[in-house]
């Protein structure tokens, strides 16, 4: 049985580790995107080039940020 991950987005990148894309590359079925960048907000993502397509069914918490309201 497959148990459902957070996976979390950690930096503003464009891609790599820690990036949206990445987390959306990651993600299967049932995962949760959840965000813990460090630093001074506002936060803004902007990729270089289109971000990967949401395939699955995924959630993207944008409210797991801390100091999100």
């Amino acid at each position: 049985i497959l148990h459902a991950a957070d996976i979390f987005v950690t930096n503003t990148n464009s891609a790599g580790a820690g990036s949206l894309a990445a987390a959306i590359s990651s993600a299967n079925n049932g995962d949760t995107i959840k965000f813990n960048i460090a630093g001074t907000p506002p936060f803004v993502i902007t990729p270089n080039t289109d971000l990967p397509d949401v395939t699955v069914q995924v959630t993207i918490d944008g409210y797991s940020q801390p100091g999100s309201a």
